[in-house]
């Protein structure tokens, strides 16, 4: 009609149709994908983050290249979160288990882990845990050995660095089993805030500052209360302590000192004093039995432990300055021996034959189940000195009267009390027994003397030349 191929008209209407409805359903997919994909998105990412099962697979993808398996049992926003305000978002993790896949390492027990969000960007992109603000509660650290455990491998797929900007630590503690030589170990109430917190999972080097408490300490016969350490700084394993205090047998000891490779093996140097100590509790807590010697002393302690000591070898050097002090004769004592110490102007002996010797003050060394004396002075008008060796078994006690001259090199007379610590032998001492190389020392001194003797006679001959000299 006209000369129209309606046919054409309605080929050409049909492919305008056609573009029209795939323009629209690619308008329309296009909508749907910038619509729906972040909704998807979020979606996901409040799976991920808000629900159990959720964290549970992000900690399982961050678990398997690291050396622990992190498992909880509930998992839930803290009511204090505000939705407008990420700033105080905040998640509480309970029941939180850290096992490691090596045996000899730690397994540790969280009841509530509290966590501000952390930086996800840092977390994906380089491998770092970043919070301002963690709460750890009831932790409990269960070693496996008292030795350090090998440094793990860097690997760059797995955790690189834990942060917090503060942390509060609520009643934590840590157990060690016995590891020969070394008795069982334990930490109880340990109660703290840190601040900018950092931790290497590989190096195990830690930074830090902190102020901590802890309710009790202990290992073999030595326990220790009221453990208070107000500055506590942590610098990639190397710590410091100041101004610390603790409760050893009743009494206050004041504590500082550092503490140097602690994520291998740990150089201990402390510094203990004590006020008022009981001579015979600092024995007692290092062999575990009744002390030869009584009293009350002011004692100044540095602890050694650790790095270049043999496992097992730490020990305390102590100088104490001890009054009242009493010795108490053993039940065998011969009555000649108890004679001389009656007749002698230096000591009473009382009614339970006990040795009274008031004011003493020396060095001592207490090791594990041995305590060393060193050269314990009782500077009277006739000096006694005492020396020797306590360990759980035996007694060896020198007791030394230097009737006169030097103490330091005149080993004068004296006894040897021997054998168990509650029937040792009582015997006559010799003078290389009671002061070993008095000889030599004897000799030094008298070569020291005249060397000193011909200094002053050389000076006195140039100063008569001098003299001599004319103008």
């Amino acid at each position: 009609m006209f000369g129209i191929d309606e046919d054409k008209v309605d080929e050409v209407q049909a492919r305008r149709d056609r573009r029209r409805r795939r323009l629209k359903r690619l308008v329309v997919t296009t909508l749907e994908l910038l619509v729906f994909t972040p909704l998807l998105a979020a979606v996901a990412l409040g799976w991920l983050l808000l629900t159990p099962q959720g964290v549970a697979w992000i900690l399982e993808q961050q678990g398997e290249d690291g050396d622990s398996r992190i498992t909880f049992e509930d998992y839930a926003i803290h009511p204090s979160s505000q939705w407008r305000d990420p700033s105080t978002w905040r998640v509480v993790f309970t029941g939180v288990d850290m096992v490691p896949k090596e045996a000899f390492r730690p397994t540790i027990h969280f009841d509530r882990v509290v966590l501000g969000m952390p930086d996800l960007r840092r977390l994906w992109a380089v491998k770092e845990f970043h919070v301002e603000e963690a709460w750890l509660i009831g932790m409990h650290i269960q070693a496996k050995q008292q030795r350090a455990a090998p440094k793990r491998e860097r690997r760059d797929g797995a955790l690189q660095l834990l942060r917090a900007d503060q942390v509060h630590v609520w009643d934590a503690s840590y157990d060690a089993p016995a590891d020969d030589p070394l008795p069982p170990a334990g930490v109880g109430g340990i109660y703290g805030e840190m601040a900018d917190v950092r931790f290497d999972p590989f190096s195990r080097e830690v930074s830090g500052q902190a102020a901590l408490t802890a309710r009790s300490f202990h290992t073999g016969t030595l326990f220790l209360h009221h453990i208070d350490v107000p500055v506590f700084k942590a610098d990639r394993g190397d710590l410091v302590l100041e101004g610390g205090s603790v409760w050893w047998e009743g009494q206050r000891a004041s504590v500082h000192g550092t503490i140097d490779d602690i994520d291998t093996r740990a150089t201990v140097r402390l510094v203990v004093r004590l006020r008022g100590a009981k001579v015979e509790q600092m024995v007692r807590s290092a062999t575990g039995e009744a002390s030869p010697i009584r009293g009350v002393a002011d004692v100044t302690m540095v602890v050694h432990s650790g790095g270049d000591l043999p496992r097992g070898g730490g020990k305390m050097d102590a100088h104490v300055e001890l009054e009242d002090a009493i010795l108490p004769l053993p039940s065998g004592t011969r009555g000649i021996y108890k004679d001389i110490v009656r007749l002698a102007p230096i000591a009473d002996l009382d009614e339970q034959d006990q040795v009274i010797l008031e004011s003493m003050a020396g060095d001592l060394t207490l090791q594990r189940g041995t305590v060393q004396l060193h050269e314990l002075l009782y500077d009277a008008r006739i000096p006694v000195v005492l020396r020797g060796t306590v360990d759980a078994e035996e007694l060896d006690l020198y007791v030394r009267f230097v009737l006169g001259g030097d103490p330091a090199v005149n080993p004068g007379r004296g006894l040897r009390l021997k054998g168990p610590l509650a029937t040792p032998a009582v015997t006559w001492a010799s003078r290389d027994e009671l002061l070993p190389g008095w000889r030599e020392q004897r000799e030094e001194i008298r070569e020291e003397r005249q060397k000193k003797r011909w200094s002053w006679l050389k000076k006195d001959g140039e100063a008569d030349a001098e003299d001599e000299l004319p103008e």
